[in-house]
């Protein structure tokens, strides 16, 4: 019975240290697609920071934008963007406590200021991505996610214009913000559906809070070593660190690798 497979990217596939994707899990990868099993990626980062380190042709779908956004042969699968009422809200929100935020289209990510700032430098740098440009009339185009670039506590300040909303930190100095029906489980939900397996065929790879939801609703949820602690609570197994080959083992443990 072949399964289906979905794998998030930074801190999963990508090395937090090194920046890099590990031989193995190249190999792991290749050895799942070669024995006819689905393989998907299922990550908060937009096309073009997918596109920094992936290539869509590796992969039988990409879940992007922590589940807003679904593409199968480059093709548009399914989309969640926010209405225009939602994203003037929470911009609102964030200008009129003078906070930096950003928005993600499927493709470009986008900042609230111009120029370089240290605030958003931190998350560029901790995951290796591509700097946002700067746009102000995010109320005129397709928005799937919000970025708080501020420390992560701010959230406890914004529950009311948030409360709609969920949040998700990524550190201490930053979080996403997203539709409350929309994340990485919920469109990994329509790839059962269109692939027609069972719950009990997905195995999900994952490491951080916007992993918990993908890896409780999977058959299998493995959580990597450097997992953060509700996302290995939410896991079924603990592999290694990503970057002591985590997913080639845990694949070799569950016996899809010999």
């Amino acid at each position: 019975m072949k399964k289906l497979f979905v794998f998030d990217i930074d801190g999963t596939l990508v090395d937090p240290i090194t920046h890099q994707i590990p031989v193995s899990a190249f190999k792991a990868i290749n050895t799942l697609k070669s024995e006819g099993h689905i393989v998907g990626i299922a990550t908060g980062r937009n096309k073009s920071q997918f596109q920094k380190v992936l290539r869509e042709s590796d992969f039988d779908f990409i879940i992007l934008c922590n589940g807003g956004y679904i593409e199968m042969n480059n093709e548009v699968f399914h989309k969640e963007v926010f209405t225009k009422d939602d994203k003037y809200k929470i911009g609102k929100a964030f200008t009129d406590n003078g906070y930096i935020f950003g928005t993600t289209t499927h493709e470009k990510l986008y900042a609230s200021v111009e120029g370089a700032h240290d605030n958003i430098s931190k998350v560029i740098n901790k995951f290796n991505v591509i700097y946002p440009s700067y746009h102000k009339d995010f109320l005129d185009f397709d928005v799937f996610q919000f970025m708080a670039y501020e420390k992560a506590d701010i959230r406890h300040e914004l529950v009311e214009e948030l409360k709609d909303f969920d949040v998700f930190t990524y550190g201490p100095f930053g979080f996403d913000i997203c539709l409350k029906h929309v994340n990485k489980a919920y469109a990994v939900k329509q790839m059962i559906e269109f692939y027609k397996k069972e719950v009990s065929d997905v195995y999900v790879f994952g490491d951080a809070d916007n992993d918990v939801e993908n890896l409780k609703f999977a058959g299998t949820g493995i959580a990597l070593g450097n997992a953060s602690k509700k996302a290995k609570e939410a896991s079924d197994y603990v592999t290694s660190d990503v970057g002591e080959d985590g997913i080639y083992k845990a694949l070799v443990h569950f016996g899809f690798i010999k």
